[in-house]
């Protein structure tokens, strides 16, 4: 039976270098949260989720503008092409970003709170992220909380698919 996804009830954007694009502030709560999740502070992240972010399933989504090589043909000396500027998106939630990066007092935290660990926005789960980066205590919390181990990633694969160094092997 296939899962569909719940509704989003809240949504941050973090934007990086828009000229015209809305630019979170320094400091901001938006922003203080991102980096709390990054870095792994969980007293911070404590802090924030009890004063402003209540729900632990908000999406991130995350806009850059980079360069890209697009090849436009095989030239005598190698591939032709040019640079465009293309328009990035990515979606994620804080339990992915934290299990991404290894830190599993916040992905404990993020699923006492409430967090799916099956959402995945952007494509993949926080147990894909978690496999991905090789991180087994992240990997082994998030299935003991229910993350489903055949979900299907976008591009088809399932967190095991992504175990590929001997870090991982534990995943």
């Amino acid at each position: 039976m296939e899962r569909w996804p719940e509704p989003v009830r809240g949504e941050l954007q973090i934007f990086q270098k828009m000229e015209k694009e809305p630019q979170a502030r320094a400091g901001s709560p938006v922003l203080q949260y991102h980096a709390a999740l990054v870095t792994g502070d969980l007293s911070r992240l404590q802090q924030l989720m009890n004063r402003s972010f209540q729900d632990a399933n908000v999406v991130f989504e995350i806009k850059k503008d980079e360069m890209e090589w697009q090849v436009a043909s095989p030239a005598t000396f190698g591939l032709s092409g040019l640079w465009t500027l293309e328009y990035k998106r990515e979606l994620t939630t804080p339990l992915c970003i934290a299990a991404a990066r290894g830190h599993t007092a916040c992905v404990r935290h993020l699923l006492s709170r409430g967090a799916d660990p099956d959402a995945s926005p952007g494509g993949q789960g926080a147990l894909h992220e978690a496999c991905l980066g090789g991180h087994t205590a992240c990997a082994q919390l998030l299935l003991q909380h229910g993350a489903d181990p055949d979900l299907l990633s976008a591009e088809g694969l399932t967190p095991l698919h992504l175990c590929r160094t001997a870090a991982s092997l534990g995943c």
